[in-house]
């Protein structure tokens, strides 16, 4: 499966809240269309990864056990179609108009119409346009392009 994943650990229960406040507290150092730094220190993948706009299917739990006679808790959130593709991270989501690519499948200003495919290529636009999808390769590898005409992907 092509998804995602967003851990965190406490020593102590906290909220869902909380924890998804931690992750998105990466986004004062997200810059849409800007290359994050590269400084180790800073990284915006966790929110990136809750923003991702074609991330439709999300599943979360949390875990509890002991290392050294401590408490642990785990944190964890699944998130489907992954996000944070290496060649657009800067641009998780589009900017515009809200619900612009999907006029008739939109509710609370979000696109409703997901493409349940995958691109297992980040260039199967070129690909399909050059081979077309029934070439054995994008067939196989670019089933987003070829069979989600209208539904976001």
């Amino acid at each position: 499966t092509f998804c995602g994943e967003n851990m965190h650990m406490t020593s102590y229960p906290v909220s869902w809240s909380s924890v998804i406040g931690v992750w998105y507290s990466e986004s004062k150092d997200f810059k849409h269309g800007q290359w994050t730094t590269t400084d180790d220190d800073i990284s915006t993948d966790q929110y990136t990864q809750i923003v991702w706009a074609t991330s439709y299917l999300i599943g979360c739990a949390i875990a509890s056990c002991r290392h050294k006679g401590s408490p642990r808790y785990f944190y964890v959130c699944h998130y489907c179609h992954e996000g944070n593709n290496p060649e657009t991270k800067n641009e998780p989501y589009k900017t515009g108009v809200p619900c612009e690519a999907c006029p008739n499948n939109c509710e609370d200003k979000l696109c409703t119409n997901p493409c349940i495919y995958y691109d297992e290529y980040s260039d199967c636009d070129l690909q399909v346009h050059y081979l077309g999808c029934n070439h054995s390769t994008t067939n196989l590898f670019c089933k987003a392009t070829c069979l989600c005409d209208t539904e976001i992907k």
